[in-house]
C-alpha cells in the first residue's frame, strides 16, 4: 500500500465481481487518530489502512469506485 499514490488504481476481485478504485486521498496519521476515517452510504468508496514507520504511524488511503465488472466463472 505504501507505493500507492493519488491517482493510482486498486482492483478488488471477490466472488464474481471486479471493482476498480482510484486513490483520491493519502494520509499519514498517528495510531489513535481516526479523523480521516469517514464512512458514507452515499458514496462508493474504499478505505485502506496499514501500519508504517515500524507501526508508529498509520497510512490511510481512500478511493472512489471508477469501474465495476461482473466476472463469469467457467467450470
Amino acid at each position: 500500500l505504501h507505493k500507492l499514490k493519488i491517482g493510482s488504481t486498486v482492483k478488488i476481485i471477490s466472488d464474481n465481481k471486479e471493482l476498480e478504485y482510484k486513490i483520491t486521498n493519502r494520509y499519514i496519521v498517528e495510531p489513535n487518530d481516526t479523523s480521516k476515517i469517514n464512512f458514507s452510504n452515499d458514496k462508493k468508496e474504499i478505505t485502506l489502512i496499514t501500519c508504517i514507520n515500524h507501526a508508529k504511524q498509520r497510512l490511510i488511503l481512500t478511493g472512489e469506485l471508477v469501474n465495476f465488472n461482473l466476472v463469469l466463472k467457467i467450470k
